[in-house]
């Protein structure tokens, strides 16, 4: 995760670059939050920047991209946006070939700040 405001951040409170882990959620990066759950992780990270650094993130400027459909929907609940990439490049194997799933990556145009939790297709 880069950019000019994460960076300034970072430089600004290097204490902040660790590890998270699921929903005990004290830095901007998280690991191992399990599937269609991912939006509690995202949500606690908002609410973090505030509570640690009086940063106040509206739920409505969040954007979640993943290339599961299964971890896109549940954004919805909590005002999040998220946003299915791999759109082009499905894995056919995994779940019987669902498509559930995309190869990892996305393309720089599926990044886009769009509202809404969109899916491919």
């Amino acid at each position: 995760m880069t950019g000019e405001v994460q960076d300034a951040f970072v430089k600004a409170h290097p204490e902040s670059k660790k590890w998270s882990y699921g929903t005990d959620v004290k830095s901007p990066y998280v690991m191992q939050q399990g599937n269609k759950i991912k939006q509690e992780s995202a949500d606690l990270l908002r609410l973090w920047y505030g509570s640690e650094y009086g940063i106040n993130i509206k739920p409505s400027s969040v954007y979640f991209f993943d290339d599961r459909t299964e971890n896109i929907e549940p954004f919805s609940s909590k005002g999040l946006n998220s946003h299915e990439i791999s759109c082009e490049s499905r894995d056919k194997v995994l779940y019987h070939g669902s498509g559930m799933v995309g190869y990892c990556g996305a393309t720089p145009e599926e990044i886009q700040r769009v509202s809404g939790n969109i899916l491919c297709g």
